[in-house]
């Protein structure tokens, strides 16, 4: 039987905020520390490596020229020791053979044979790093055609093919190393000073968003009073407690306008349906009167049943228009249709002094029913909330103020008007001011025009006093026969 052992992974510890941030400062200040030291140990490097070349350079030079005076060999060796020393100068003959050496106890016979060997390979005039006998060499070989080694000593009338300077760097190798070893122990120290410093730099910079995540803590255990203190507004923190603190009280708001919301809904079904289950109790104790009892409890459940259905019908539309609006758009005369409901007002309410203001025509962008459904709102709202005899003016031009074509359409009655502490809320479902309450509806009107308007890329306001009437006003995109028009922005 195979057994199958699993693979074990290991797992990644994920690293906080503290600790990515305080990573990426070292890394950066490694980074920086290790290219100023590269930088340092190749400056100082070419500098030496500089400095023995010119040496050696002119070192040679001098050499060159002693090949013709009559005592060459003792005038390069005074040369070298006068200013030029810890060189070792090899003279060779044309054939590689080694001639003399300077200074003469400087180089053992070993190092003068491998030194002259390596001078064999190598282009005259350029300067070679090489090791020789474990020792590190700066090499410059000059070729010399057809000069005589005259010396009063060692060696008379010798034919020199060629010169080899060579200067060991062993001390400037050291000096690099010392360098180098220096560097290290610097940076390193410089570097654990320095994640020290950010680590501490860091907790104190990330303390507010320790205080951020405890008051959201809080918030989201049930103290939907608590808010984020913002001690600096302008800083990055600051702008995030902000931004944070908004959406904690906007969050505050919605849940406060879901608990009215559904108490709101509550209580509107609660009447009818209490109606409803009254007859129907009236039914089965069988204390509905004889002559007509049961035409009236029918009459009257079939009534509530329909007031449930109506608001039934208007919260579902009100859900549709919130989650994704489904519009039949089209060219739609504004006028045609607000004449249309105005003429059903007048027949309603034929007491009233309905007057329309309009153009010929002003097409807009939108649905034909659900725009009919807004003038049919407004007017009924002014109809319901106003006293019997209330004049009502309705407008219907084009609106200039926009930067893209607009259509405005404008409700105006001439009744008791709307507190202002009311206008910011006429607009809520099931909102309704006490002052209006004693009147028949549902709250949701209003709520319903602001959706379908809003679906439609338009905005809608209230202008009021108390006593000096209401003046409601929609504005939505003008028709456009290339397409729909931008949203109208005053």
């Amino acid at each position: 039987m195979n057994i199958r052992v699993p693979k074990l992974r290991p797992r990644l510890v994920p690293l906080t905020l503290r600790g990515r941030l305080l990573a990426g400062v070292v890394v950066l200040f490694t980074a920086g520390l290790l290219g100023a030291d590269l930088a340092m140990y190749s400056m100082l490097r070419s500098s030496l490596q500089d400095g023995v070349d010119r040496h050696l350079a002119t070192t040679a030079s001098g050499l060159d020229r002693t090949l013709a005076r009559p005592s060459g060999l003792t005038t390069a060796e005074k040369l070298l020791r006068a200013g030029h020393g810890g060189l070792n100068v090899i003279y060779l003959a044309p054939g590689g053979r080694v001639v003399a050496t300077l200074p003469r106890a400087g180089v053992d016979d070993g190092q003068s044979a491998l030194l002259g060997s390596l001078a064999r390979p190598l282009t005259s005039g350029r300067v070679y790093q090489r090791s020789v006998a474990g020792t590190p060499y700066r090499i410059l070989y000059r070729q010399v055609h057809g000069a005589l080694f005259v010396t009063d000593s060692a060696v008379q009338g010798q034919a020199v093919g060629g010169i080899v300077v060579a200067a060991p760097v062993a001390r400037e190798r050291d000096t690099l190393n010392r360098l180098a070893a220096s560097e290290a122990v610097v940076s390193g120290v410089a570097l654990a000073a320095l994640a020290g410093l950010a680590a501490v730099l860091l907790r104190l910079s990330l303390r507010p968003l320790a205080g951020m995540a405890a008051t959201a803590t809080a918030i989201a255990a049930g103290d939907q009073a608590r808010r984020i203190p913002i001690d600096q507004p302008h800083t990055e923190v600051g702008q995030l407690a902000t931004v944070l603190n908004r959406a904690f009280d906007e969050r505050q708001q919605a849940e406060e306008r879901l608990r009215r919301f559904l108490a709101d809904a509550s209580h509107e079904l609660r009447t009818p349906l209490t109606t409803i289950r009254g007859w129907a109790d009236l039914y089965f104790q069988g204390a509905l009167p004889e002559n007509g009892g049961m035409h009236t409890a029918m009459a009257r459940i079939a009534e509530q049943a329909g007031q449930v259905s109506g608001l039934v019908e208007e919260l579902l539309l009100l859900a549709r228009l919130d989650e994704e609006p489904s519009l039949n758009t089209t060219g739609v005369d504004l006028v045609a249709l607000t004449g249309e409901v105005v003429a059903d007002a007048r027949v309603i309410d034929p007491a009233r002094h309905i007057t329309l203001s309009a153009p010929r025509a002003a097409l807009v962008t939108g649905d034909a029913s659900r725009m009919r459904q807004v003038v049919r709102n407004l007017i009924g709202n002014a109809l319901q909330h106003t006293p019997p005899g209330t004049s009502i003016d309705i407008a219907v031009r084009p609106d200039e103020t926009c930067r893209a074509p607009a259509v405005r359409l404008i409700v105006a009655d001439e009744g008791p008007g709307i507190a202002h502490a009311d206008q910011a809320r006429v607009f809520e479902r099931f909102y309704r001011s006490g002052a209006v309450r004693r009147h028949a509806g549902t709250g949701l009107g209003l709520a319903i025009v602001r959706a379908i308007v809003q679906a439609h890329g338009g905005t809608v306001s209230v202008d009021s006093a108390p006593g000096a009437g209401a003046r409601f006003e929609v504005t939505v995109p003008a028709w456009s026969p290339d397409g729909p028009a931008d949203h109208p922005e005053a």
